[in-house]
């Protein structure tokens, strides 16, 4: 009976962080600008996907505001013409200055860590547009389905009607099937602005809304970070994409300038280390047809059209000592973030190979980092 009363009462004290955090960041304690940056899994990244677009809103009394909103790319022009740097420091500045994700926002998400992607999008775009957003929020294809649960069905120039059940073969597959004109406008632009219409004319956030959120966090189609979360919001609606304590298991990110990992297939197993030493296996495969457009299969750089480039990066909470790549030893790189063990390389996959990287962990006592 202790049990049951301790667990409803952690239950009530989440709720009650969860109601009140969505009060406070949605207006309800005074105005909130958020920058929502909407992402494409068909290009992977390690958190959430690839941006391809963003959206700035304000939060007050109520209602919700559009301020702005454009391409991913449209910021990345105005930084390389601005002297705004990265200077947010720690282990995201480090680990990933090599990839210039003060200037290619496109990798800014190449982070598990979104508290740590937040932040520096946060100082970047408040010092290139003079506001600095409160919430940093990024959404891709499972987040825009719940969202879909709350707009109900938006109807697109190019690709018809999309719903919450078709949204992800709308915009993974059929977009680049269907339509395959490089110049066209991208359909995530146009689902996006719709979506965001259609959010804008809620009146108030609504029990719907609170419940299409959760489902978004539920599928890891939401994260959130806000500067000033007394509440802890993004830990009770469990939208943090923070690294865990222990972390133990792999990232991979697409790196060779096409659209396959929509054609991408994985599967990945781990023992924990403790007196013998632990392991992390991941196996990789290209299964992309041969009938798609260069948009999707690639131009020939970095890599020829249909092969893919991988970037799989071990994170665990003892040293990776060894790694093999379809059991034949690697080199790997080694680094540090946030306490865990990083090792990484890159992989190639021809069309059809699938590939097994195995990397062997340190034996030790597995505490929290």
């Amino acid at each position: 009976a202790e049990e049951v009363l301790a667990d409803g009462a952690a239950d009530a004290d989440q709720l009650t962080r969860l109601l009140t955090g969505l009060w406070r960041q949605t207006g309800g304690d005074g105005p909130v600008r958020w920058l929502m940056l909407v992402c494409s899994t068909v290009e992977a990244r390690a958190s959430c996907g690839f941006p391809g677009n963003y959206v700035e809103l304000e939060f007050a009394d109520g209602t919700i505001e559009v301020i702005d909103r454009g391409r991913v790319s449209d910021l990345e022009e105005r930084l390389a013409a601005s002297d705004v740097t990265l200077r947010t420091g720690g282990d995201y500045q480090s680990r990933y200055e090599d990839f210039e994700v003060d200037r290619v926002l496109r990798n800014a998400t190449m982070s598990p860590h979104w508290p740590d992607i937040a932040t520096a999008l946060r100082q970047l775009y408040g010092d290139l547009t003079g506001t600095t957003p409160d919430v940093v929020v990024g959404v891709n294809t499972r987040g825009l389905a719940a969202l879909l649960e709350l707009t109900g069905p938006v109807q697109t120039d190019d690709l018809g009607t999309i719903t919450a059940a078709n949204v992800r073969q709308r915009l993974e597959i059929d977009q680049y099937a269907l339509v395959r004109d490089p110049d066209r406008p991208d359909a995530l632009v146009e689902l996006t602005d719709a979506i965001i219409d259609r959010l804008v004319d809620r009146p108030t956030v609504t029990d719907d809304a609170l419940r299409s959120l959760q489902a978004a966090a539920d599928n890891g189609g939401l994260l959130l970070h806000a500067d000033d979360d007394p509440d802890d919001l993004a830990d009770a609606a469990g939208v943090a994409g923070a690294l865990p304590d222990v972390p133990i298991g792999i990232t991979w990110q697409n790196a060779g300038g096409n659209k396959l990992d929509a054609y991408t297939r994985t599967t990945l197993s781990h023992r924990p280390p403790g007196a013998e030493p632990g392991c992390v296996v991941f196996t990789v495969a290209n299964v992309a047809p041969a009938d798609l457009p260069p948009v999707v299969a690639g131009y020939g750089t970095p890599v020829p059209p249909y092969y893919n480039r991988v970037l799989v990066t071990v994170y665990s909470p003892t040293p990776v000592t060894a790694l093999t790549v379809d059991g034949e030893p690697a080199t790997f790189t080694s680094d540090r973030e946030h306490g865990a063990w990083v090792a990484w390389r890159y992989v190639d996959l021809d069309p059809g190979q699938q590939v097994t990287v195995a990397a062997e962990l340190a034996p030790g006592a597995v505490d929290p980092v």
